[in-house]
């Protein structure tokens, strides 16, 4: 049985996604010096953020007066990238920075300055995939670095939520016949989703096989069975007396609070109507953003036009170049505005790096994806298996949490600070293995949101939500007040480097753009005070793979992205704002 067994479906219907971008961020170290110095100044000539800023504050408070300063320094970050965001995309955009302290900063090791890092989430509205999309999401990047140079590591992911349409009609969303599609495509492509994925990603805490929630053992018997146990299994459960409602929970693994922490997310659906993509690692580029919302959006095409009836009597599991070939057939039917991103040479890429267990360092993913910001050619690199830790610290690191991430801490001195205050996500949103968001750290949202009206200020709600959660009804929510986070620690670990010699694709789907490189010239000096000493000049280092600001050739995108933002738009469920 091929990839190409499909039946000859009608046009496909052009489907919405949002993206959840998280991140680490820094100011810039002459961004930090003018600014101390024109506050210094005239407080009154800089915006309220930058006026209440600490520069002084590290990201790993040691006491209970420093972890206030810490939950009050996050929520400026996120006004100030807000800000940047906003001035670049002008109103109605709606884009959203949300502080995100599920990243654990205080655990950053290889960065410069790893004290001065705090976790963020970029989160979109709703998108169409026949508007300007790319180059929005490189504005996005040209906006946020402009004042502060942007990280990633294994704490990092990329979420792609997608919707069947914009306007909630039968055709346009997700029925019961739909969702089980999209169920079966989570299992019958499993194994080869997951070599294009870095191996943290395959077995993740945090994103696990939708097959370990639901119908393991015909699963796992697949090779004896075939298909038709596991597809006849969620029919069955889709066509009970409950249908849908029945489905969405068991689907999740049947837990009475939903567990979101799947592959494909279906409790996604209950807040927004989407199905979110949670599997894919972090990033720091628009292309690499752009393959990663590809792929989500390649696979959304393929449940709704692949023949698994005809597939019920196979007892493989379909290869990596199966799916390869499946998605490049389902590209082809999206819109030019999704185009020219070598999408199946970034997915050639990504087999050969990670083939056998290969990975690469943090160091060189984000040395790779400055490269790609600022329009350059990757460098050449080699991924390598990581070498076995030490016996004595295999705790630290399993093969089902992303390196860096652990269980709850169980010591108040390796514990996170308790957020009270613009928190993101609302709620412990990684707390370790049983980490499921309780109704009062949900989403939020009067409508949307898990925690309903009365925890509406927990989650992200604003008026404006996107592709996530939270908002009224719709979008990837944002903003909420007071969410409650639980402490957790983790732990980071260093890999080698590697002997298999692979090269990345070339080139993007953008025009063509220079750059220039903001050399680290400037460093603060960090000391107890409140954050008014004067930052002081030292030599910085060429060799890290910090972002630095970058300017592009796009006047006129960034004219027709603006005039895009002025209208109003579609939405995920009928409700919200869409770009």
């Amino acid at each position: 049985m091929s990839a190409g067994n499909t039946k000859t479906p009608p046009a496909p219907r052009l489907p919405l996604f949002g993206v959840e971008i998280e991140l680490f961020v820094k100011v810039k170290p002459k961004v930090e010096v003018l600014t101390w110095k024109k506050r210094h100044a005239n407080p009154d000539s800089v915006p309220e953020y930058w006026r209440n800023w600490d520069f002084d504050l590290k990201n790993n408070p040691p006491d209970r007066d420093a972890q206030i300063k810490v939950i009050y320094q996050r929520r400026e970050v996120g006004r100030a990238i807000q800000a940047d965001i906003d001035a670049m995309l002008g109103p109605k955009n709606g884009w959203h920075c949300e502080p995100d302290p599920s990243l654990s900063e205080r655990m950053l090791t290889l960065p410069i300055d790893p004290r001065k890092w705090w976790g963020v989430e970029l989160v979109s509205p709703p998108m169409s995939v026949s508007k300007q999309w790319q180059q929005e999401i490189e504005m996005v990047y040209k906006a946020v670095c402009k004042n502060f140079d942007i990280w990633t590591s294994d704490f990092c992911g990329c979420h792609v939520h997608v919707s069947p349409g914009p306007v909630k009609t039968k055709e346009n969303d997700y029925s019961v016949a739909k969702l089980v599609r999209m169920a079966k495509t989570s299992y019958f492509w499993e194994k080869a989703l997951c070599e294009f994925l870095p191996p943290d990603r395959r077995e993740s805490t945090y994103a696990r096989p939708n097959y370990k929630s639901f119908a393991t053992k015909e699963y796992e018997e697949v090779e004896r069975a075939g298909w038709g146990p596991v597809f006849d299994k969620l029919d069955d459960l889709a066509a009970g007396r409950r249908g849908q409602s029945n489905f969405l929970h068991e689907i999740q693994g049947g837990l009475i609070e939903g567990d979101r922490y799947t592959s494909f997310n279906f409790e996604a659906f209950m807040d927004i109507g989407t199905v979110e993509f949670r599997r894919q690692a972090g990033v720091l580029s628009p292309i690499t953003t752009a393959h990663r919302i590809l792929l989500a959006l390649g696979l959304h095409l393929s449940a709704m036009r692949y023949d698994f009836d005809g597939a019920k009597a196979r007892t493989t599991h379909p290869t990596a170049e199966e799916l390869r070939k499946e998605l490049a057939g389902c590209i082809k039917k999206l819109p030019e505005t999704c185009h020219g991103t070598r999408f199946l040479n970034f997915l050639t890429w990504c087999q050969e790096s990670y083939k056998g267990g290969k990975r690469f360092t943090e160091e060189q993913i984000n040395e790779r994806e400055q490269a790609l910001r600022k329009g350059q050619t990757p460098p050449e690199q080699r991924s390598a298996v990581p070498p076995r830790p030490p016996a004595e610290n295999s705790q630290e690191t399993t093969a089902s949490q992303p390196r860096g991430r652990a269980p709850a801490a169980s010591s108040p001195a390796a514990a996170a600070p308790a957020q009270s205050s613009s928190a993101g996500r609302g709620g412990a949103r990684d707390t370790a293995p049983t980490g499921r968001q309780t109704p009062a750290a949900g989403r939020g949202g009067a409508a949307a949101g898990r925690g309903g009206a009365a925890q509406g200020a927990a989650g992200r709600g604003a008026s404006q939500g996107t592709a996530g959660r939270g908002a009224p009804q719709g979008t990837a929510g944002r903003g909420g007040s007071a969410p409650t986070t639980t402490p957790r620690t983790s732990t980071s670990t260093n890999t080698g480097t590697g002997t298999a010699r692979t090269t990345g694709p070339q080139g993007t789907s953008t025009p063509a753009r220079t750059s220039t490189t903001n050399s680290r010239d400037t460093a603060p000096t960090t000391n107890q005070s409140t954050g008014t000493s004067r930052p002081r000049a030292s030599g910085g280092t060429a060799s890290n793979a910090n972002a630095s600001s970058t300017s592009y050739g796009y006047d006129a995108v960034e004219e027709l992205v603006l005039e895009e933002n002025m209208k109003g738009g579609g939405t995920f469920n009928g409700v919200g704002s869409l770009t």
